[in-house]
């Protein structure tokens, strides 16, 4: 059996902001039993516990971590694309070995009854209880009499497949838009040139999809950045029309309350709750990287951040970790200039700055690196010009918490 056991110990930042608490936690493999900071997707069961997939195996966390072996053991490689919760079991999409089931304990089945199902991009379980796939080979099919029954045998670049509450099966492609299966119908909507054509889609390059309270289905694109649908009537949300972070959307996570939590390719986070957006990226937040992969929303309604690594843009090691948000009550995450507090330079070599007008004098300042370690802590008791120096410090990423009255603000410093 390949199952390891560990205690969490994970890296936490407390922000105080307008009388609310802000955390965010910080998981990598300095820092936890993670087994790699190649995290390519994350799922959580009924009892709230969380799995991630990544490149070099299975890992569950419920407050402590147990690393998991496909079928308990290591002949099956560790490289997942995904995971996945439906019908009381943990669902793992392979490179090479097919769709598995686990109970979460120590029963595994395998799903790989012939050619197709491998490189598993895509799984849904539909109204019927019947298993479909999307597989790297451009396949769409359905577990039928023990192997894989192929519906559709060619889709180019299959990204991602998604079952709606109807049963509807939505597959998703790189450049060939999006494709809608039920009962064996297909309709495709492949054309963004024409806006009166039936088939019309406003950018058929799609990557993640979910479906909200009121019937809309809200599409993560790579140039027309939030697309909505329902029916026939498409909008979306890019850069020019909305202060969503960028228009290259790879993740999307919907809550009970029908709030949108968007991941992009190159600028972090997007909230949107239909009237406003928040962003959070590595200027503004202990974000790591601004590529995100995946984002689940937790039972306890933690945002769980898979951040750093993407199969079809790194095949390198550069994966980040995971980054957990815990909002409890804050909508946005302050810059320190809104409280008259300029920090300069970023990045810097030795030594910081931070510079307050006439209206602020005390404040109290606290340097930490990314293992949770307090560097240097600092009484500012007057206005002007104060320097903090750090020339004996490694080269690397450090965080600011500047402590005003009953404020706290936080920032992200570089050293080169």
């Amino acid at each position: 059996m390949n199952m390891k056991t560990h205690s969490a110990l994970i890296l936490l930042f407390f922000f105080s902001i307008e009388g609310y608490t802000q955390s965010w936690q910080l998981i990598n493999t300095s820092n936890s039993a993670i087994p790699s900071n190649n995290v390519t997707s994350l799922a959580t069961d009924r009892n709230g516990k969380i799995w991630i997939s990544t490149t070099s195996g299975l890992a569950g966390y419920d407050g402590s971590w147990k690393i998991y072996g496909i079928n308990n053991d290591t002949y099956y490689g560790n490289k997942l694309y995904n995971v996945w919760y439906s019908h009381d079991l943990i669902w793992v999409g392979t490179q090479f070995y097919g769709l598995w089931s686990f109970d979460g304990s120590n029963i595994w089945q395998n799903y790989q009854g012939n050619s197709s199902g491998n490189g598993i991009k895509g799984f849904g379980i539909d109204n019927n209880d019947t298993i479909w796939i999307l597989d790297k080979f451009e396949c769409f099919s359905k577990w039928c009499n023990n192997q894989w029954s192929e519906v559709i045998t060619f889709i180019s670049f299959p990204n991602s497949l998604f079952i709606d509450k109807s049963g509807n099966k939505w597959i998703l492609s790189g450049n060939s838009g999006l494709r809608k299966y039920n009962n064996g119908k297909i309709f495709h909507y492949s054309v963004s040139w024409d806006t009166s054509s039936v088939n019309y889609i406003p950018d058929p390059c799609l990557y993640c999809m979910v479906e909200d309270s009121r019937g809309n289905y809200w599409i993560g694109s790579d140039d027309k950045g939030l697309l909505k649908f329902k029916g026939t009537k498409w909008t979306y949300f890019d850069t020019t029309n909305s202060k969503i972070c960028s228009n290259r959307i790879r993740a999307i996570a919907i809550d009970n309350n029908d709030i949108l939590w968007v991941g992009t390719r190159d600028k972090g986070i997007s909230k949107y709750d239909g009237v406003s957006w928040i962003n959070y990226d590595t200027n503004n937040s202990p974000l790591l990287s601004n590529n995100i992969n995946s984002i689940l929303i937790a039972k306890d309604k933690k945002i769980w951040i898979a951040h750093g690594y993407n199969f079809l843009y790194g095949g390198a090691d550069n994966g980040k970790g995971i980054v957990v948000l815990d909002e409890n009550g804050v909508s946005v995450l302050k810059n320190i200039t809104e409280c008259n507090i300029n920090l300069f330079p970023n990045p810097f070599h030795d030594n910081i700055y931070i510079n307050s007008d006439n209206e602020i004098g005390y404040a109290e300042i606290e340097i930490y690196n990314l293992s949770g370690e307090k560097l240097k802590s600092i009484i500012k008791h007057k206005r002007g010009l104060t320097m903090i120096d750090l020339h004996e410090y490694n080269c690397g990423i450090y965080i600011v918490n500047i402590v005003v009255g009953q404020k706290k603000y936080v920032y992200k410093i570089v050293k080169e």
